[in-house]
């Protein structure tokens, strides 16, 4: 009783290590060199704002449009340092918050705009309409014309706008999925490591298993990239290991079917060292292969699925031919 409690506690700390090295990267690794990017870029706006500033002195529009972005590009800023900070500098950076800061910047970026003088808008318009062009050549040579058209200061100010935000929307929007991409491997992560736990309670004989697929889902990505492939994504690599463990008991559960004696699709040797006999040195080679391949899994679970299917299912001649 003492080794199933004691084997049980490691497999949940093994699962809570994980889920903290999970939320370290997120948050150290991801979220937070973002973080400093956007202090950064804030810094570069403020001085902006100041320079623009002073060549527009006497613009009341110029000094109200100063005092929002002043107080938007303050409310940015990262907080003061302090000691305690520097312990806890992951929980500065919550995903749920970055990607509502990068549309403030981005509109600050906008509101610049407002702070030129008119009679230089067009020099200021065409490094913007030359990097919308790189994105969406037909919409800058529409806003370029409309731009080039317009003789009204206010008109051409409304165009700027536009081009500047067409060209943050497309960044906006990889953003926004990336780190949606983000969240949901987390939840998944979460979930997938307490399906691991209970599947470690349940089954206690299996536990062998859970880590060795949970080896094989990690090998998966490493191997991907030392034979020069492209790397996987974050969510992709947090998620290998988890998904792992879970296809490698399943993959045995599978494998015990398709060689139970009314099936016979493997043949007795897989129904000797599959589920049923867990420390066989075949069980546990499965299970690496399991948690390495999720391709491998969803093939024997089609074959599975297509041997369970009632005859009249799988037999396209029609009825009475």
């Amino acid at each position: 009783m003492d080794t199933v409690i004691g084997n049980t506690g490691r497999l949940v700390i093994v699962c809570g290590v994980y889920l903290v090295i999970v939320i370290v990267t997120s948050r150290g690794f991801i979220a937070a060199p973002i973080r400093r990017t956007l202090g950064k870029e804030v810094d570069r706006l403020l001085a902006d704002v100041d320079v623009l500033m002073a060549k527009n002195q006497g613009n009341p529009v110029a000094a109200v449009a100063k005092e929002s972005l002043e107080k938007t590009l303050n409310a940015l800023k990262l907080t003061t340092p302090k000691w305690w900070r520097h312990l806890l500098w992951m929980f500065d950076s919550p995903l749920t918050k970055l990607y509502a800061d990068v549309r403030e910047l981005n509109a600050a970026h906008r509101g610049l705009v407002d702070m030129v003088r008119d009679d230089v808008l067009d020099d200021y318009a065409a490094p913007l309409l030359l990097r919308l062009s790189t994105v969406d050549p037909d919409a800058a040579e529409d806003l370029k014309m409309r731009l080039h058209g317009t003789t009204n200061a206010e008109g051409k100010r409304v165009i700027i706008k536009h081009v500047h935000e067409l060209v943050h929307a497309g960044s906006e929007s990889d953003l926004a999925a990336e780190f949606d991409g983000q969240r949901i491997a987390l939840w998944l992560a979460i979930v997938g490591l307490i399906g691991v736990i209970a599947v470690g309670l349940v089954a206690r004989d299996h536990q062998i298993l859970l880590l060795l697929g949970a080896l094989g889902g990690f090998l998966a990505p490493l191997v991907r990239i030392n034979t020069g492939q492209q790397a996987s994504s974050w969510g992709v690599m947090v998620l290998s290991p988890v998904g792992g463990a879970l296809t490698s008991v399943g993959g045995l559960l599978l494998v015990r079917l398709l060689s139970d004696r009314s099936i016979n699709l493997l043949g007795e040797v897989f129904r000797d060292n599959s589920w049923g006999n867990p420390t066989s040195a075949l069980a546990m080679a499965l299970a690496l292969l399991f948690g390495f391949s999720g391709r491998l899994f969803s093939r024997l679970a089609i074959a599975g699925t297509s041997q369970l299917s009632p005859a009249r299912d799988r037999d396209p001649s029609p009825e009475g031919s």
